[in-house]
């Protein structure tokens, strides 16, 4: 049920995106009741919302540091793939 100007609701922060138009507006349709006084209501409640996550700071990144086992694979595939990297090389010089 995604209309064009419909809002885009972000999973991961729970913010609200609205793309604006060329003019740089915000277009909120609504359309999901048959009442128009409700449509007015359902769209002002959208844009409240809209302003509110707008206001909410983002949360910061927490870094975290990669597991040992993370690592260690990490540099045994780097391992892996320069040896067949070398013997790739060592073939085409033993060819000529």
């Amino acid at each position: 049920m995604s209309d064009a100007g419909d809002s885009i609701v972000d999973e991961d922060t729970g913010t609200i995106e609205m793309p604006p138009n060329e003019a740089g507006e915000i277009i909120i349709q609504a359309q999901r009741f048959r009442s128009q006084e409700q449509n007015r209501d359902d769209a002002r409640n959208r844009l409240a919302a809209l302003v509110r996550s707008v206001l909410e700071p983002p949360k910061p990144r927490v870094a975290t540091k990669p597991t040992r086992s993370s690592q260690r694979k990490r540099l045994e595939s780097k391992r892996l793939h320069g040896t067949l990297k070398q013997d790739r090389s060592k073939r085409h010089l033993s060819d000529d």
